[in-house]
This record gives structure tokens, sequence and C-alpha cells, in this order.
């Protein structure tokens, strides 16, 4: 069953607190992109949307292609030689910065990368181990069909 949420704001004791509520909506029936249930009672299948992809090299090689921002017309932006481009940017650092070990633990982005590595280390952990959900024996037994 489909719902729209809606957000309100409540006051309580000088807080703006956000409430969600419930309220019943009509099902969705496809849209812009797709899916939902036809008419005929059948689920819609997805349409695939097929992306141009550069092949090639030359152009590649010489032009940052996808960077065009306009719908319609404009060009691929040229990528210029080393020289025209700030020195500063040569000097950016593209490793993951210092490790755990190496950070030091009386500072606030110590913790922040600790929590960061134990949730990430959590969900790889969780990945394929989802629980099974609970669902009581008399449930279990009736006949639906």
């Amino acid at each position: 069953m489909n719902s729209k949420l809606s957000f309100c704001f409540e006051r309580t004791k000088n807080l703006y607190q956000i409430s969600q509520r419930c309220l019943a909506a009509k099902a969705f029936s496809g849209g812009k992109l797709g899916g939902g249930i036809s008419k005929k009672g059948g689920a819609q299948q997805v349409k695939k949307v097929e992306l141009p992809v550069e092949r090639d090299a030359t152009k590649l090689a010489t032009f940052c292609c996808g960077l065009n921002i306009l719908k319609t017309g404009g060009e691929e932006v040229a990528i210029k030689p080393d020289s025209e481009y700030p020195e500063w940017l040569w000097s950016l650092s593209l490793d993951k910065g210092p490790s755990l070990e190496e950070m030091d633990p009386d500072t606030m982005e110590y913790w922040a990368r600790k929590r960061r590595v134990a949730l990430r280390h959590k969900n790889k952990l969780m990945k394929n181990q989802f629980p099974e959900p609970f669902i009581p024996k008399r449930i279990k037994n009736l006949r639906l069909a």
C-alpha cells in the first residue's frame, strides 16, 4: 500500500519538532519513470535507458566527454595543456589521508574517522547476514490459497 508522507512542525518547549504522518494515497500507476501496476492488473516492466558512451580514443584523449551541461547544442570541453592549469591543482592530495594509527585520538577528526570505519565494517559484516523475520507459527501455518 502506498502512502503519502506529510511533515508537520510542532512547537514543544521552544523547539520545533518534525512529526511524520502517513496519509492514504491512491496507488501509483507509472509515470515518467515507468513501473507501477497497469490497468490490466499486471506489473509493467521498467524500460532500460541506453546512455550514449563515447568509444573514439582520440576524442576521449582530447575532450572531457560528458561534461557538456547544455540540453541542446554546446560543445564538449577540450582538455588544455598542463601549463594552462593552476599550480595548486597538481599538489592536491589524492590519497585517503592518514590511517587511524597515525591520527591523534584527542581530535574530532580521529573519532569521526573511527566511527566511519566501524560503520563500514558493520555494514560489510551484515551485507549477507540479514536475520530471518519473525513470523508467528500460527500465521506461518495459515493456508492463503
